[in-house]
């Protein structure tokens, strides 16, 4: 086989595994989506209440009193520390669902239907209007609807019609955090496949099998029996593109926010100018 022979079809393989690896995220994503959607249904129908994933009742407690584990820490650190463990809490959560989900949720915890936050809530009632009151106002003027009032099922259907609208914009930056956290996805992806791999064929915890008998390749390039740290790395891996993909998702949702105002914003303000150029003519 010639060299160009031997490229396309490392080329055509490579497409085929990283397409695979793409669509096998997405499942894992929908997964993770509708578990999260029938424990929020879940709480919906047992009517939980008071019930709060915020981390703030660890700030700032009395040291005396001995209420918070972070007690015998300074305010700064123990403040630090806290806002550390609700970035990875959330950055995990913005990982493992779907982001025309995580689309419809910015505006549910923004929003709360009457007036009643959920039990999931990520922040305070209308603590996100800077950003997306003027999001509010610009898909109420081009779609007519008021998305303060629509629950998550509509809102998830309004992204499509968001994102279709950017699509045909100059305000791209948002394709470039989505590509990122779609590379951290299938990453994290396949990192836990090499974990589990690495487990079954260095550990063999299940017995001396025929198809677990094989050792890596790269177990004859390490040293002594370092090869013994590959599940834990990969794992750390693992846990780091998990973190990443959620980040760069989250940052995707305000581009694509950010976006469709200043695109709306912008057009008119350059229709406007081109009329009132015509006018003077």
């Amino acid at each position: 086989m010639s060299a160009a022979a031997l490229l396309v079809v490392l080329l055509v393989i490579g497409l085929m595994i990283g397409q695979g690896l793409h669509t096998l995220a997405e499942n894992i994503e929908k997964m993770f989506g509708w578990i999260i959607g029938r424990i929020y249904e879940g709480q919906q129908m047992l009517k939980f209440k008071n019930v709060s994933t915020d981390l703030d009742s660890f700030k700032n407690v009395d040291s005396a009193t001995g209420k918070s584990g972070f007690a015998r820490f300074p305010p700064t650190w123990r403040n630090g520390m806290v806002d550390w463990i609700r970035r990875r809490i959330w950055g995990t959560y913005d990982s493992f669902v779907g982001h025309r989900y995580l689309f419809a949720k910015w505006f549910q915890w923004n929003y709360p239907p009457s007036g009643r936050r959920p039990f999931d809530s990520r922040w305070e009632e209308r603590a996100r209007d800077e950003a997306l009151e003027p999001f509010a106002e610009a898909v109420d003027e081009v779609f007519d609807i008021n998305v303060r009032q629509q629950d998550v099922n509509k809102t998830c259907d309004l992204y499509t019609r968001v994102t279709a609208r950017l699509s045909i914009s100059p305000f791209s930056v948002h394709r470039r955090f989505q590509a990122i956290y779609s590379f951290c996805r299938s990453m994290w992806v396949v990192s836990l496949i090499l974990t589990v791999g690495y487990i079954l064929a260095l550990y063999q915890p299940f017995g001396d099998f025929a198809i677990l008998s094989h050792s890596p390749r790269i177990v004859y390039l390490l040293p002594g029996q370092t090869e013994r740290l590959l599940p834990g790395l990969t794992l750390i891996a693992t846990v780091v593109f998990v973190d990443a993909a959620g980040t760069y998702k989250r940052h995707y949702i305000e581009y694509v926010i950010e976006g469709f105002v200043i695109d709306h914003y912008e057009l008119d303000e350059t229709e406007e100018g081109q009329q009132q150029t015509l006018s003077e003519f």
